[in-house]
């Protein structure tokens, strides 16, 4: 409806009496953003014990996937279309390219590796590529378990042909566990950004950079992330070494 000053035009051609709608936006709520559900460090425990009764249950690519993404911590979208060319299996760091990332401007995305993380990177190229990769634990074998038609194929592939896993594939099981009110997959980012300050007692600019959060600056974003690369990579196993002391 076309206004003229505070009038709608009807009301200024005497087509009713004034705005209907005046004084209506004072009346409703503000948007509250919403947060995905992530775990306290307490209940990080509870969930663990519930996820080893259940894990059974579940396809495989899919159980390491869950907990690739709890020890990894990125976001859905960069880890179900991670392919094997991202994996440096030398410097045990998974290379994220900028192109799949969501913020731009700096690069890939370096995440370092955990050897719990890449226990489960082995045991699914071994389960969906054939053969035992085991260059990830020994870096002086010369011998590259990748190969040209490997390095782009899905890490964490559908059932579907040439298909990556659905970005729905790990809420399912959570709600199948009776948890997806209490945790959302990508409230996994959360869940770690909390345990890790709380209780490992991680500075949060390096959690941050981990994340990949968003930095103002650009340079300085690009700068850092290469600047802490190694802190990163020893809280990161600090972090797969948490995970498992308290899993049992």
């Amino acid at each position: 409806m076309e206004r003229r000053g505070r009038l709608p035009y009807g009301a200024v051609h005497g087509l009713c009496e004034g705005d209907p709608t005046f004084g209506v936006g004072k009346a409703l709520a503000a948007h509250k953003e919403q947060h995905h559900q992530s775990l306290q460090p307490d209940e990080i425990p509870p969930f663990l014990a519930a996820w080893r009764g259940y894990r059974a249950k579940v396809y495989p690519t899919t159980a390491r996937a869950l907990e690739f993404m709890l020890l990894t911590f990125q976001r859905t979208g960069e880890r179900i279309g991670a392919t094997w060319g991202e994996i440096d299996w030398d410097k045990a760091e998974w290379r994220i390219p900028e192109a799949r990332m969501k913020e731009k401007g700096r690069g890939e995305h370096v995440v370092p590796l955990s050897t719990q993380a890449l226990e489960i990177l082995k045991a699914q190229w071994a389960d969906t590529m054939g053969g035992e990769c085991t260059r990830a634990l020994d870096p002086a074998n010369p011998a590259n378990p990748l190969n040209p038609d490997a390095a782009g194929a899905y890490i964490w592939p559908s059932k579907r042909p040439g298909k990556h896993m659905s970005n729905q594939t790990l809420l399912q099981v959570l709600r199948r566990m009776g948890w997806a009110d209490r945790l959302a997959p990508h409230g996994l980012r959360g869940t770690a950004t909390t345990a890790l300050a709380d209780r490992l007692r991680f500075d949060g600019s390096l959690i941050d950079l981990q994340l990949a959060h968003k930095e103002k600056n650009k340079v300085t974003a690009a700068y850092n992330h290469a600047k802490r690369l190694e802190e990163r990579a020893e809280m990161m196993q600090a972090w797969g070494d948490w995970v498992e002391k308290i899993q049992g």
